[in-house]
Parts: structure tokens; C-alpha cells; sequence
């Protein structure tokens, strides 16, 4: 298979992204902390 590609559930062959990062994450149960977020502090606020 190519470099920067991954094969899904249903056999179809795509190129990696930020799901397939996302999912990646979730699976391995790793998080950021609030203070390394990529979602700025205005944003919490506003939440």
C-alpha cells in the first residue's frame, strides 16, 4: 500500500486525514490536556 494511505472498514483504500488521526487517538484512549489544546481558551469561554 502507498505511504499516506490506510484502507477502511468497508476495503475501500483512502488517504490518511484528520479522521483517520482523530480515530486513531481515540482508539489508544490518548487526550490532550486543556493547557496543550488546539482549541483556544476564547473558545472554552464560550462554550
Amino acid at each position: 500500500m502507498k505511504e499516506g494511505f490506510h484502507k477502511r472498514k468497508d476495503g475501500k483504500i483512502v488517504k490518511k486525514g484528520l479522521w483517520y488521526n482523530v480515530n486513531k487517538r481515540k482508539k489508544k484512549k490518548i487526550s490532550r490536556s486543556k493547557a496543550k489544546s488546539t482549541i483556544s481558551s476564547k473558545a472554552y469561554k464560550t462554550s
